[in-house]
C-alpha cells in the first residue's frame, strides 16, 4: 500500500463514520450530503504545502561581542549546546543593535525567526553590566497566554544549564515566572528575593 492509497483509504473510512451519524430519510437531502462529502470534501481540506522562509543571516554574537556591543560574558550565555555561538539572522542584529543603542523597534517575522532573542539578548547584556536593580525585577516580560511562558522559561533553564556546564561558573542573570500555576510558597519567595527577569501574562501583570 502506497501513501496514497493509505490516504484514500483513511478518508474513505472517515467519510463512512460520518455518514454512520447521518441518518437522512428525504432523498434530495442525502444527495446533498453525499455530494457535500463525496465530491466538495468539505471535511478534509485538500493537502496544504508552504516553503519555509530563508532569512538573511548575520554577525554572530562573538562577533558582536568583538565589537564591544556586548559583553563576553553575554556572548557566552547565547550558545548552542555544543559551545558555538548563535548567528543571529539579520533582522535580529538589527533589532538588537537597536535595543543597545536605547532605540525603540517593532519585530514582524515568521514562526521559528527567533522573535525572542531580539528583546532577551540585549535585556541579559544589560542586567550584566547593571546588576544592581535596588532589589527589585529588572526586565518584566509579558506574555497573551501561559504556553509562552512556560516556553520561554523552559529556553531560559537550556541556556542556563548550558552555561553553567560549559563554564563551571552561576548563571549571572536570574528569572522566574509568575502565573496562576506559580505555587504559593514560590510567590512569597519572589516577593522576598525577585528575579532580574520576570515572566509572566497579561492577567498577572
Amino acid at each position: 500500500m502506497t501513501i496514497f492509497d493509505l490516504h484514500a483509504a483513511v478518508l474513505a473510512d472517515y467519510r463512512d463514520f460520518v455518514r454512520s451519524f447521518l441518518p437522512i430519510s428525504d432523498e434530495r437531502a442525502r444527495q446533498y450530503v453525499d455530494r457535500a462529502l463525496e465530491e466538495e470534501a468539505r471535511l478534509w481540506p485538500d493537502p496544504l504545502v508552504q516553503l519555509s522562509p530563508s532569512y538573511a543571516m548575520g554577525a554572530t554574537v562573538d562577533e558582536l561581542a568583538k565589537q564591544g556591543l556586548i559583553t563576553r560574558e553575554t556572548a557566552e550565555i547565547f550558545r548552542s549546546a555544543d559551545g558555538k555561538p548563535f548567528r543571529l539572522y539579520r533582522h535580529q542584529e538589527e533589532a538588537i543593535r537597536k535595543a543597545l543603542s536605547g532605540e525603540s523597534f517593532v519585530v514582524t517575522s515568521g514562526t521559528g525567526s527567533g522573535k525572542s532573542l531580539c528583546y532577551f539578548l540585549p535585556m541579559v547584556d544589560h542586567l550584566i553590566r547593571h546588576p544592581d536593580t535596588g532589589g527589585l525585577v529588572g526586565a518584566l516580560v509579558i506574555y497573551p497566554m501561559n504556553a509562552l511562558v512556560n516556553s520561554q522559561d523552559q529556553a531560559l533553564e537550556t541556556l542556563k544549564a548550558q552555561y553553567e556546564r560549559r563554564t563551571g561558573r552561576e548563571f549571572p542573570v536570574t528569572f522566574a515566572k509568575y502565573t496562576g500555576e506559580t505555587r504559593d510558597e514560590i510567590r512569597k519567595l519572589m516577593r522576598r528575593q525577585p528575579p532580574k527577569i520576570l515572566l509572566t501574562n497579561y492577567v498577572m501583570a
